[in-house]
């Protein structure tokens, strides 16, 4: 249990039992050191990719009654664009596992600090 300062005031204003409570104070579970390591949360790119392909493929099957063989075309292109982009997630992702960092992911990590 952790004991502040404001609450040491507040258990001798309402008590008349005063008990050592520099005992009682900062009881850490663990102790207090900076880890060597930094845990990101994860990649924070948009998921939602290939949005037009996507309309432009269901707006074709709701036209065809959800019949496929019309509509392979706007098919193959939303897979391609899939495809695509998963690639290119992969490589980021490998590319930050390596320490290596593309110059267009450079302006991501710069930060402006203005006086």
């Amino acid at each position: 249990m952790k004991l502040t300062d404001t609450c040491s005031k507040l258990y001798k204003r309402s008590t008349n039992h005063f008990p050592d409570l520099q005992y009682y104070k900062y009881d850490y579970r663990r102790t207090p050191v900076l880890k060597d390591s930094v845990i990101g949360k994860g990649d924070r790119t948009r998921r939602a990719v290939c949005i037009e392909e996507m309309l432009s493929m269901l707006a074709c099957l709701k036209e065809s009654d959800f019949d496929q063989r019309p509509c392979t075309q706007m098919i193959d292109t939303f897979n391609k664009c899939v495809h695509i982009t998963e690639n290119k997630r992969r490589a980021n992702k490998d590319m930050q596992k390596s320490g290596v960092v593309s110059p267009s992911d450079k302006s991501a990590y710069v930060i402006c600090i203005y006086n």
